[in-house]
């Protein structure tokens, strides 16, 4: 079987489309992994702070048997694998409510994402992988990731609004602007009144002759009323 693709940026992540859209809850499943069940001692041994054959959060053995694509989810090595996410099993009321979000969700696309860890024989976590459900007994394949210890640091020093705003899609509509004549276009100011109306330059020739001729006009009628005002001065 291929190696599930090994993830070490959070771009990887938000490329994968992991987790996304809502109401699926992946992300916030692995922050809260990130953040609250596991930790890293002096080595970077990854070491789980609950003990995962215990049932809490809804952890339960996951057996990595041949599925319905005659192969494995993951590499078949002598190693218990133990997954949780399932939103609808005991004990997963314990995870915080940022995970379960709306009751209503628990079901299809918001329940489909899950965390599968593998335990050395020291109880430490030696994989991480993140996948989800193609349908109901079986795991998509080209949708299982393993999660590197780097990546894990990098969302263990994130808040969680940031970790989401950088892995999650943000499809933006274009705008549209409504040339209504009743409406003004959508994003200009309320100053806006439109480019003025077009004036083609023989009119404007025109208007210019005009304005002459009137001030040649003016001038001759004050020099003919000049010319008489003399006149009559000197008579």
């Amino acid at each position: 079987m291929p190696k599930p693709e090994t993830f070490n940026e959070l771009a990887h992540l938000r490329d994968s489309g992991f987790g996304q859209p809502a109401p699926r809850h992946g992300l916030k499943l692995l922050y809260w992994f990130a953040h609250n069940y596991v930790r890293f001692d002096y080595t970077g041994c990854m070491i789980p702070q609950y003990d995962p054959t215990d049932g809490g959060f809804g952890f339960k053995p996951f057996h990595n048997r041949i599925d319905d694509d005659d192969d494995r989810l993951l590499p078949n090595q002598n190693q218990p694998y133990y997954e949780v996410g399932n939103l609808n099993v005991r004990y997963a009321n314990e995870l915080p409510p940022y995970v379960r979000g709306n009751s209503n969700h628990h079901w299809g696309d918001g329940n489909k994402d899950r965390i599968i860890i593998r335990l050395d024989p020291y109880g430490y976590i030696d994989r991480v992988y993140v996948t989800e459900h193609k349908d109901a007994p079986n795991f998509s394949h080209g949708c299982t990731y393993r999660i590197s210890q780097g990546l894990l640091r990098k969302i263990e020093n994130m808040n969680r609004s940031h970790f989401l705003q950088v892995t999650e899609h943000h499809h933006s509509k274009p705008q549209v602007i409504n040339m209504n004549p009743q409406s003004r276009p959508t994003g200009f100011s309320q100053s806006y009144v439109g480019p003025p109306p077009y004036q083609s330059s023989e009119s404007s020739l025109c208007e210019t002759c005009c304005a002459a001729i009137f001030v040649v006009f003016v001038l001759i009628v004050l020099f003919l009323f000049f010319i008489a005002s003399m006149k009559n001065k000197y008579q």
